[in-house]
C-alpha cells in the first residue's frame, strides 16, 4: 500500500492483483453501468467504480454463465440456461 495522486485528490493505493470478485450491473435513472465488489473477511463488501478499460476477468467454474450468440449475430454473455428457466429450443428441419 501508499500514498499517490488519484483524481487530484491523496489516495491510499492498494494492489488489486489476484483479487476475487463479481463484476455487477445496475441501472439508475435509464443508464446502465458496472461495478466490481469485493467481498471483505468480516462479510462486508466493497464495490468498486469501474475505470480500467482492458482487464482480464476468469469466470469462475461455479458462476453458472453462457455464452449466447443470437441468430441477429448479437453475442450476450448471461446466467446459465438452468438459471433462467430456458426451454431447448426446436431445431428447424430443411
Amino acid at each position: 500500500m501508499k500514498y499517490v495522486t488519484y483524481a487530484k485528490q491523496r489516495t491510499l493505493e492498494t494492489n488489486a492483483q489476484g483479487v476475487t470478485g463479481v463484476l455487477c450491473k445496475t441501472i439508475e435513472d435509464g443508464q446502465t453501468s458496472f461495478f466490481f465488489r469485493v467481498r471483505q473477511e468480516n462479510g462486508e463488501f466493497k464495490d468498486y467504480q469501474l475505470r480500467h478499460d482492458d482487464m482480464q476477468i476468469t469466470i469462475a467454474l461455479e458462476e453458472l454463465a453462457s455464452f449466447y450468440q443470437l441468430e441477429n449475430g448479437r453475442l450476450v454473455l448471461d446466467h446459465s440456461s438452468e438459471v433462467l428457466g430456458l426451454n431447448a429450443a426446436k431445431q428447424d428441419t430443411d
